[in-house]
């Protein structure tokens, strides 16, 4: 645990989270994450909760365009990871309630998987550290763990609900976009129990 609650992954957790997460087919969600956030040449990307840096590897990989990719995570352990085979992308050590950027620095901020770690109060402050840092012509893409709507999703959603401060946290999320002035442009699931959503500021905003 961090000293705000948080559940942060340590230790062995870290050294096989990848190979924890490829075996749960997590590939499916940073591909869906990967479609959602349509990058665009010379855009300053910001991955809340990076982990071991997967999803970024995967946008480098898979994009020609030039691109700025940062990714912060509050985990020594799993940054250690995420820096074996980096290339070009920076990883930093930060809290997501407190973001070390100035104001309306990212074209586009993603999170995946990473907000159900947090207690309400944390998630509270880290979406709105995600408004604070985000261009108003920017976007957010985040992906986490929805109330099911299959029958596998409500098998891995009583599973979920034990793990972290999964209950209730794909509503609370919602609302706390909302708050910040942001508009739901897509919305979605992917395999029945994670939820995907594309915001941005009104047009004007």
């Amino acid at each position: 645990m961090s000293k705000h609650g948080s559940d942060t992954i340590t230790g062995f957790r870290a050294r096989f989270y990848s190979k924890i997460m490829s075996v749960c087919g997590a590939e499916r969600v940073y591909r869906q994450a990967l479609s959602l956030l349509k990058p665009r040449a010379h855009e300053r990307l910001l991955d809340v909760g990076c982990g071991t840096g997967t999803f970024l590897k995967l946008l480098r990989a898979n994009s020609s365009i030039p691109l700025a990719l940062t990714g912060v995570d509050a985990s020594d352990d799993m940054l250690h990871e995420a820096r074996k085979n980096a290339g070009d992308i920076s990883f930093q050590y930060a809290d997501a309630s407190s973001l070390p950027f100035r104001d309306k620095t990212f074209n586009a901020v993603v999170s995946i998987l990473a907000l159900h770690h947090m207690p309400c109060e944390v998630k509270k402050k880290a979406i709105g550290e995600i408004a604070r840092v985000l261009k108003k012509d920017g976007r957010v893409v985040i992906l986490d763990l929805f109330r099911p709507n299959t029958r596998l999703g409500g098998f891995f959603s009583f599973w979920f609900n034990l793990h972290s401060y999964t209950k209730g946290n794909w509503e609370f999320t919602i609302g706390e976009i909302e708050q910040n002035g942001f508009i739901a442009v897509k919305e979605g699931t992917v395999r029945g129990f994670v939820g995907y959503l594309v915001a941005e500021y009104p047009q004007g905003g």
